[in-house]
């Protein structure tokens, strides 16, 4: 006899899915990393130096929890359209900017109909393509090298995307693009808006690029949605906080659709208060910067021995690591954990052989550094 659980089973689209984690990780192995005290967490491109200090100072924060939020985040917006000097009309806030995504995607689409991306790019969304049955294209990047620099890049093969663009109901670009940290030039993106299609433009690590955002173009682009978060520069992550920048056509359309308290009030307030921490912010994003380009320096000293890596020009919080054979990004990895130290690892053919490093404190980069060091001199 069949148990009453065995009756009730998921879609066919969620049958051919799998849960979003490292997949190189067993759970059990998730739960033990899951303490986070005991590990040096440098896997999922956080901020290190936590939230405003304003935020930590706030007592006030949860006077309100027992009402729910404001269904139009009017205070974070008016906040946030103050300092993009733009018209709040022009924004929406999300539980993090990937349900955003996923709102757009619902709204903006048809089952059938098809959303392009590139390769390698963030996995959510082609998850999210699924979820809302449309076809996921992508196309592959071109992976470059320097045998005598030992980096390497990635670059969009322009006029292949383009063609393919042109058949496409929604675009999704990323600058800079995780997991690489390359960054899509502006003349390709105005080239990707001329083709009249919905383009989503999703820049999560904008504030470590070096670069300015192109929000702005939403102005003069009605088909371009921009995403931002505060869960990388702002030291949000655990809150789930972003904001999407578009044509208030575009948003009137969302807000249909759009869950009616979708942002949690100490979300919303603690925006507020990063928003309004500029200097702050500004200063932690200046560190990370710096620290990046100090563990690309020590990364290159540990490659002369050898090489034994090519290593990515990022312009994210995150550096990519290219190693000769999955074989050896896997025992590298795999060193790593037992001495405390969690980064991320990969599946599939263009990414197999690598690994990518969250950029943190100066005291935990040493401590990588001199873990990789000893790693390629015990082999």
């Amino acid at each position: 006899m069949k148990s009453q659980n065995q009756i009730i089973t998921p879609s066919d689209k969620v049958k051919k899915m799998k849960p979003y984690f490292n997949e190189q990780d067993s759970e059990e192995k998730i739960d033990q990393l899951s303490q986070k005290n005991k590990f040096i967490k440098l896997d999922s491109n956080e901020n290190p130096f936590g939230p405003p200090s304003a935020l930590k100072l706030n007592t006030s924060i949860l006077n309100n929890i027992n009402r729910y939020p404001d269904p139009l985040s009017t205070e974070f917006l008016d906040v946030l359209a103050e300092r993009l000097k733009i018209s709040p009309e022009s924004l929406l806030a999300g539980s993090g900017s990937d349900e955003l995504l996923d709102l757009i995607l619902r709204c903006y689409t048809e089952r059938g109909e098809s959303v392009l991306s590139f390769t390698p790019g963030f996995s959510m969304y082609k998850v999210y393509a699924q979820i809302n049955e449309i076809d996921y294209l992508s196309i592959p990047m071109i992976l470059k090298k320097n045998s005598v620099s030992c980096t390497a890049e990635y670059e969009i093969p322009q006029e292949k995307f383009l063609r393919k663009a042109s058949q496409s109901k929604i675009i999704i670009l990323a600058r800079p693009n995780n997991p690489d940290g390359s960054v899509p030039r502006e003349d390709f993106i105005k080239k990707v808006l001329n083709l009249k299609k919905l383009v989503i433009l999703d820049e999560a690590y904008i504030e470590f690029s070096e670069t300015r955002s192109l929000y702005n173009l939403t102005q003069t682009y009605s088909n371009l949605i921009v995403l931002r978060t505060l869960s990388k520069a702002y030291g949000l992550a655990g809150l789930r906080l972003g904001y999407g920048v578009m044509d208030p056509n575009l948003k009137r359309n969302l807000m249909v659709i759009k869950s009616p308290y979708n942002v949690n009030t100490v979300a919303s307030e603690a925006g507020v208060i990063a928003i309004k921490s500029k200097k702050e912010i500004e200063s932690n994003v200046r560190k990370i910067i710096d620290n990046r380009a100090f563990l690309f320096r020590e990364l290159q000293k540990i490659n002369r021995r050898g090489p034994y890596f090519f290593i990515h020009k990022s312009y994210g919080n995150f550096l990519l690591i290219r190693f000769n054979s999955p074989r050896t990004s896997w025992s590298l990895y795999k060193y790593l954990l037992t001495k405390s130290i969690k980064i991320r690892s990969f599946k599939g053919e263009m990414l197999n052989s690598c690994l990518r490093v969250s950029i943190g404190r100066r005291d935990e980069l040493k401590k990588i550094i001199s873990e990789i060091k000893n790693f390629f001199e015990e082999d």
